[in-house]
C-alpha cells in the first residue's frame, strides 16, 4: 500500500474532482463512494475499485483495516490533514474509494419507474426513493436490506395509497399514513406494523389524509398529523 503526501496526486485530484462535481463524475462514469460498507459492497457484488484512498488514523478500525488488506494493490494511505483537506466529508468517514458507476439494466416492462437525473442534493435521494416506494400503486411498503438492496419483506394491508411513513427506535414497528385517491378529505388510515412478522398491529382512522407519521423516543406512542392540520396520539399497542 503506497502513502501519498502530495495534495498534487493524479489519483488524489481526480477523487478531489469527482466528490466536488456531478458533472465530472457523468461524465467520466465515475463516482466516489464513501465508507467502508459501501466500498466492501461495491467490491463484492461488482469488483475492485479503480482506487481506495484512506486517511491513516482510520485504519485504526478494525472495518477499516481488514478492507484496506484485501485492496492493498488499489490503496493508498494519506495523513489525516490531506484527506480532511481534499474529502470535504462528514467526520468519521476516513476511507473513500473511486469506482465505475455501476450500470443496471432494465430487465423487462416495469409498472412503475423512476427517474432521478440532476439531483442537486444527494441527500435528497433517500426521502425520493422512500416516497416512490410508498407511492406504488401496488399499495405495498417494501423493506429493504440497505446492505444488499433485497427486499427482506413486502407489507401488505394499507386500504389507501401511502404518503408517509417512520420508523420505531429500535426498528421493531413500522407506522405508515394513507391517502384516499378517492379524494384529499375523504377518511383514512394510518397502520402500524411488526417489522419482523409483517402483521399488522393496529390500524388508526384519520378523518383526512395522513401527511407525516413519527414514533415517541420509547415507540409507545405515534403521532399523525393529518390534512386538516391536527396532529394525533395513539397507542402503538392496544
Amino acid at each position: 500500500m503506497q502513502r501519498i503526501t502530495s495534495a498534487h496526486n493524479p489519483r488524489l485530484r481526480e477523487a478531489a474532482r469527482l466528490i466536488a462535481s456531478s458533472r465530472d463524475r457523468r461524465k467520466s462514469g465515475k463516482c466516489v463512494l464513501e465508507g467502508e460498507h459501501l466500498i466492501a459492497v461495491y467490491t463484492e457484488r461488482i469488483g475492485a475499485p479503480d482506487v481506495v484512498i484512506v486517511s491513516e488514523d482510520a485504519l485504526d478500525r478494525a472495518d477499516t483495516a481488514a478492507l484496506v488488506s484485501r485492496l492493498d494493490a488499489v490503496a493508498i494511505t494519506v495523513p489525516v490533514p490531506l484527506f480532511a483537506r481534499f474529502a470535504s466529508l462528514p467526520v468519521g468517514v476516513g476511507v473513500v474509494a473511486v469506482v465505475s458507476t455501476p450500470r443496471e439494466q432494465q430487465a423487462g416492462r416495469a409498472d412503475f419507474c423512476l427517474l432521478l437525473e440532476d439531483l442537486q442534493d444527494p441527500g435528497n435521494v433517500g426521502s425520493i426513493l422512500r416516497s416512490a416506494a410508498a407511492a406504488g400503486v401496488d399499495r405495498v411498503v417494501r423493506i429493504f436490506d440497505t446492505r444488499s438492496w433485497e427486499v427482506t419483506r413486502i407489507l401488505t394491508g394499507q386500504p389507501e395509497m401511502i404518503l408517509s411513513l417512520a420508523f420505531s427506535n429500535d426498528w421493531r414497528m413500522l407506522v405508515t399514513g394513507g391517502f384516499n385517491q378517492l379524494g384529499m378529505t375523504r377518511p383514512a388510515h394510518a397502520v402500524l406494523w411488526d417489522v419482523a412478522s409483517g402483521d399488522v398491529l393496529r390500524t388508526v382512522p384519520a378523518p383526512h389524509f395522513v401527511t407525516a407519521v413519527a414514533f415517541s423516543h420509547d415507540g409507545a406512542l405515534v403521532a399523525s398529523v393529518g390534512g386538516d392540520a391536527t396532529v394525533a396520539l395513539s397507542a402503538a399497542r392496544s
